[in-house]
């Protein structure tokens, strides 16, 4: 398996499997059919096993930082490295980019992800209140998080 850069024709399959592995909180198809139009502005990674589109990120290129807006891994394919190889692609493309730093936002209850994102070397910046709405109607915090690359 490798890592590939999503292209329009991918819309589909990313829907798919961001509903999948992210049922409270996907994105519309137009959001990544926006994000894969603008190819200056933002990259677009996956990962496929046999065809089948298994793991995807989603980063958005800011004048002086790369934003991680998102990485997806089906739920079947979890905790095999899939999500630390695209987090570290996307920090390298960030590098090659001449970013400064790679910002995100994570769900505060999400503990896999910022364990993750803390072994990558990300530290916690902040956290905004009631920022992700949760299924039964409550919010939850999400916790910003950085990683300077100069």
């Amino acid at each position: 398996m490798r890592i590939e850069r999503l292209t329009l024709v991918d819309v589909e399959a990313l829907t798919a499997l961001d509903r999948i592995a992210q049922p409270h909180h996907s994105w519309p198809a137009a959001h990544f059919e926006s994000a894969l139009s603008q190819a200056a502005s933002y990259q677009v990674w996956g990962i496929r096993e046999d065809d089948e589109l298994v793991g995807f990120a989603v980063l958005a290129l800011q004048p002086f930082d790369g934003e991680l807006e998102m990485i997806a891994v089906s739920p079947a394919q979890r905790r095999k490295g899939m999500g630390r190889r695209l987090l570290d692609h996307c920090i390298a493309q960030a590098r090659n980019e001449s970013k400064e730093r790679v910002l995100l936002e994570v769900r505060s209850g999400n503990a896999e992800a910022v364990a993750l994102y803390e072994q990558a070397g990300f530290i916690r910046d902040g956290r905004r209140r009631d920022y992700y709405p949760l299924a039964d109607g409550k919010r939850e915090d999400a916790l910003l998080m950085s990683l300077r690359l100069v």
